[in-house]
């Protein structure tokens, strides 16, 4: 058995759970200053609160630093490479893997104008030595891969979506396709990519997250109708459409016959479904922000407009769209905004808003203001501050048109900048020459780390490079907290927080890798000030993090991290249906010891097979499918049995109306 907890120790007198950050430099730290240009393209959260940050600079590389500033052991000084073109590699795009490493993808030309190759670096730096020595080829062949998105599929593995023209013979004509890539190094789905939308006219730009079941959320640019309109898929873990979804997607919004729609971007709902926004027209020159909640059936969320809800009625144009979670079922969406007509410089500046679970909006009609200084702000970057609000870093020129600098905010969930945020925005670097489009990974706490390119003349001459940040923490926790215990027994997780008196209630919160926070259960502390939990639903080998969530005004502040990793690989073992009972399709939860061949079957109690179907290349680890929607079952009672070298084991589950 293996355990690791960090006790964390909150003083009564309102002290700020803030991490030594004595490593962090003003105006930022270099993470490759190599001979070159390098330019940022995207970055993964790390496990101890730091980031990974992927560049290009004819080839690709990738740094890691941690929460203090230092770079992680393993990495260089100017980062470690990745690709091992013999020709161009650009644009990387990275997902976690849950274990403190990452999946990257990029375009590479190394047989092709565009073609899209993998890689997977671990937390040492190291590049996997199970994925092929020069790269998994994602989409090659003679046709361009480009445009492409990752993210995580929630099993150990990435999801990869781009915009490819392998069907346009004399004629534009550009498709969606995606791939399922394993831990281990091949693709899960059909070779070079299964068709997504392969309609007519153009469709672009994709964007993708995880289901949290192996499959995935697509949103993208479609233009079969003559004009840009988002459309959204669902696919299963196998690649598949999902149950209720079209084959070529669900039109999100509704521009009108002579509008348009761009640049949607996708977060979590936290139930299963997502969250997708993007800037609309009616009239194809004013451009507004929307977002839509979709179940995972595809229909819109009780509540939700059927168009989306629109975000800003104004008569100047909002683009440049973000959004994440508000994790209570509702979306935050930053934009990029135009309305300040009276600035006698064209200046654009950057604004958010709140919408609930239903899609009501909860802030200022029109959007609160997250930056209005003189001159423009650009490119927005947005990340949950896990504590139901938003932090945002952006492109400023407030110092002068031929200057760009890195500036951030935090919002809270009632759209007030938080505390120890300066109005307009915390300057994250203001160094001579340009500092450009930043990207930003959360650190766990309430702030985020920054990362962009870089031209400053000191000691480069503006040749770019990647530096990065960490913005400010100043969540409070208004209460000592201490872990006491935390212990990894065979079937289960048990924990114990002390907290100075009794009556103290709080949730327990709890995440697997990079995975998002959830809410497992909540606890009132008894007459010696003890919170204790049980944390059953753990698996063999599997490692999970804990904290405890305390309400505080303007949001829920956390202490008492732990983290805990259960005894033994994993195993042959199904541990049934969740939800169960359920109503309809059946989400199965299963874990594999390794990739051999096995078999998921849904039987009636007559012993009658429903459905089968093959899970061994999922690989080792826990599994989550669905099943049920070919066998349509009715209420009742159900066995599911799976079946790896000649062994079965069997569970039983219910279906309700």
């Amino acid at each position: 058995m293996r355990l690791a907890a960090t006790a964390s120790l909150l003083a009564l007198a309102l002290i700020a759970a803030v991490p030594a950050r004595a490593a962090w430099a003003p105006d930022g730290n270099p993470l490759c200053r190599a001979p070159g240009s390098q330019y940022a393209s995207d970055a993964v959260p790390t496990p101890s609160g730091g980031a990974i940050v992927f560049f290009s600079d004819g080839r690709i590389g990738a740094q890691c630093v941690g929460p203090d500033g230092s770079i992680a052991a393993g990495w260089g000084t100017d980062g470690n490479p990745i690709s091992h073109s013999t020709g161009s590699s650009i644009n990387p795009h990275a997902a976690p893997d849950g274990a403190g490493g990452a999946f990257v993808v990029w375009e590479d030309n190394r047989t092709d104008v565009a073609d899209l190759y993998a890689q997977h670096v671990l937390a040492s730096g190291a590049i996997d030595p199970s994925w092929p020595p020069t790269d998994l080829p994602v989409a090659v062949g003679p046709f361009n891969q480009y445009t492409h998105a990752v993210a995580a599929d929630g099993a150990g593995g990435a999801l990869v979506v781009w915009q490819d023209d392998r069907n346009a013979v004399g004629v534009t004509n550009l498709d969606i396709y995606a791939q399922r890539l394993g831990p281990g190094g091949a693709s899960l789905w059909t070779p070079n990519g299964v068709a997504v939308c392969i309609e007519s006219g153009d469709q672009w730009r994709p964007k993708v997250i995880g289901d949290g079941l192996g499959g995935a959320y697509l949103a993208w640019e479609d233009e079969r109708s003559g004009h840009p309109i988002v459309y959204a898929q669902h696919l299963t873990a196998a690649g598949g459409v999902a149950p209720g979804w079209p084959p070529s997607g669900i039109q999100v919004g509704d521009p009108g016959p002579i509008g348009a729609e761009h640049d949607p971007s996708l977060a979590p709902d936290g139930a299963g479904g997502v969250l997708i926004a993007w800037t609309g027209s009616k009239n194809n020159a004013v451009y507004h922000p929307f977002v839509q909640r979709l179940g995972p059936a595809g229909a819109p969320a009780p509540g939700w407009p059927a168009i989306g809800a629109q975000l800003c009625d104004l008569l100047q144009t909002q683009d440049q769209v973000r959004v994440v979670s508000d994790r209570t079922g509702g979306a935050i969406v930053v934009w990029h905004d135009f309305r300040d007509v009276q600035n006698p410089v064209l200046s654009f500046h950057i604004y958010a808003q709140r919408v609930n679970a239903v899609g009501a909006r909860q802030w200022t009609l029109n959007g609160v203001p997250v930056c209005v200084a003189p001159g423009t702000q650009e490119s927005p970057a947005a990340v949950s501050d896990d504590q139901g609000g938003v932090v945002v870093a952006w492109q400023d020129s407030r110092a002068g048109a031929d200057a760009s600098d890195i500036y951030a905010l935090r919002l809270l969930p009632n759209g007030q900048r938080a505390p120890a945020w300066d109005l307009d925005g915390t300057a994250l670097c203001t160094q001579p020459g340009a500092q450009n489009v930043p990207v930003i990974v959360p650190d766990g706490l309430s702030g985020a780390i920054v990362a962009w390119t870089d031209s400053r003349p000191v000691p480069r001459f503006q040749a770019p490079d990647i530096w990065a940040t960490r913005t400010p923490d100043d969540i409070v926790v208004p209460v000592q907290v201490s872990l006491v215990n935390a212990a990894a027994l065979p079937d289960r997780v048990v924990l114990a927080w002390q907290v100075p008196t009794s009556g103290v209630s709080a949730n327990v919160w709890r995440r697997t890798g990079n995975e998002a926070w959830t809410v497992i259960g909540t606890r009132v502390s008894g007459g010696d000030g003890r919170l204790t939990f049980e944390d059953r639903d753990v698996r063999p080998g599997g490692s999970y993090e804990y904290r405890l969530g305390l309400m505080q005004e303007g949001g829920e502040a956390f202490a008492g991290n732990a983290r805990v990793t259960m005894p033994g690989a994993p195993g042959l073992s199904l541990a049934g249906a969740r939800p169960n009972p359920a109503a309809g399709e059946l989400a199965l939860d299963f874990t594999l010891p390794d990739a051999a061949p096995a078999t998921l079957e849904l039987l009636d109690l007559a012993g009658r097979v429903l459905e089968a179907r093959a899970v061994g290349d999922l690989g080792a680890g826990r599994h989550v499918v669905r099943m049920g929607a070919a066998a349509t079952p009715r209420p009742g009672l159900y066995y599911i049995r799976l079946t790896r070298a000649g062994r079965s084991i069997s569970a039983r589950a219910a279906v309700l109306r």
